[in-house]
This record gives C-alpha cells, structure tokens and sequence, in this order.
C-alpha cells in the first residue's frame, strides 16, 4: 500500500541527520561518516548537508579533524522546520477527489482526512532532539 503523506528521501536524511549531530557526543563529524551511520549515498548527504548548513542548522569546521558541528538552531529544529526547507510549502485537502463533488457534511473520507492531517501537524510539531 503506498502512503498518503509523500516526503522526499533528502527530507527524511535531513531528519535523521540533525537527529545524528544531536545524539553524537563527537564535537565535529564527517559527512563520510555520516553517511555510513545512517546507510545513506555520500553524495546524496552531501547535498542534503548543503542545504542544512546554509539554513544554519550544521556549520562547517575546518582542519584535519574538520567536518560539520550542529548550531543552536540545529539543536532546536522541529521536523517542521526541515520539511518547510526541502519541501517547501505544504498544502492540505480535506477531499480526496479534490473537487467539490462531495459536498455531504458527514463524509467519512473528509473526517479521516481532517484527523489524519490534524495527527501529521502535531508530529511536524516536534522537535528533532524528542523523536
């Protein structure tokens, strides 16, 4: 069964990368390293990491022992915040058919919709750092 709720991949490797920074006691990480941690294209992080830090959720580190560190803004993030970056704005509808076909008050494919989106919109309300 396919899913209602569509996120790109370099969404949900953005989540579990500020998640990653987060958990780590390390003061700097590698994108490398990053990338085999969370079994994902080194390529693909690459990207994803570019995007976060010119959002100033990551910074990057120079040196030998260089790579990126997480910013204060990363620490905070709610996953909100990341799926406004890579997906940008969201919209919602509270008809499948996207029309005014239905116009019964007491759909029950409105009302699951309705609760579905009301249950997406908590969770985007989280912070990274509590899932």
């Amino acid at each position: 069964m396919k899913s209602l709720i569509r996120i790109s991949d370099a969404t949900i490797i953005a989540i579990h990368t500020i998640k990653y920074f987060i958990d780590s006691s390390e003061e700097s990480l590698s994108a490398k390293k990053v990338a085999e941690a969370l079994d994902v294209s080194y390529n693909h992080l690459s990207k994803v990491i570019q995007t976060l830090q010119k959002a100033g959720f990551l910074e990057s580190v120079r040196g030998p022992a260089g790579g990126y560190t997480i910013t204060n803004k990363g620490k905070n993030a709610k996953i909100k915040d990341i799926l406004k970056l890579f997906e940008g704005r969201t919209s919602y509808s509270i008809c499948f058919l996207n029309s005014r076909v239905c116009e019964r008050d007491r759909c029950k494919l409105k009302e699951f919709l309705i609760q579905i989106t009301d249950l997406f919109n908590k969770f985007a309300d989280m912070y990274i750092s509590d899932i």
